[in-house]
């Protein structure tokens, strides 16, 4: 070979090299950042699977309940669950499927504070329409690949191990 064969060679390696490197860089910040989002989706559900304010129970009207502890708990959950699912969307890559969704359960936690302060002896039946719309949005959470659908409240009781026993 003589010397410009072997430049066009080495500058046509170089560039190839580069390019490859630049397309495997890309696809491994993409995967990365899709591991990250699945991640953070199903830690989500998983808490919202095991507080107690989302467990099914039958609701009651209840006299002065915003001076009750209970009540005061079930308010601290849902601000709770609000920051959860804010912290979660700010991991959510660009033109994340899951941005809608949490969007909803955020707006459903909001309407839920604002009923309850507004009603607080209906509280219970407040938290059970919560649950439910929370539970709507998780099932759809459900759908996208690598995220395990979850019912809020579902394992607020027990542990969602079975191996484990409950006081783990």
């Amino acid at each position: 070979m003589d010397f410009w064969q072997q430049l066009g060679t080495t500058i046509v390696g170089a560039f190839a090299g580069a390019g490859a490197a630049l397309v495997t860089g890309f696809w491994v910040r993409t995967n990365e950042a899709k591991t990250k989002e699945r991640a953070a989706l199903n830690g989500l559900l998983l808490d919202l699977q095991l507080k107690r304010a989302f467990a099914p129970t039958t609701p009651q009207c209840v006299d002065a309940a915003a001076e009750t502890l209970d009540y005061k708990q079930c308010r601290d959950s849902v601000y709770d669950s609000r920051k959860l699912i804010r912290d979660v969307r700010l991991q959510l890559r660009p033109k994340s499927k899951a941005f809608d969704h949490l969007a909803s359960m955020s707006a459903a936690c909001n309407t839920y504070l604002h009923s309850a302060r507004v009603q607080p002896d209906t509280y219970q039946n407040l938290l059970e329409a919560l649950s439910a719309s929370l539970d709507e949005q998780a099932k759809k959470l459900g759908v996208l690949k690598g995220v395990e659908y979850r019912r809020p409240g579902s394992f607020a009781y027990s542990s969602p191990n079975p191996q484990l026993p409950a006081s783990e």
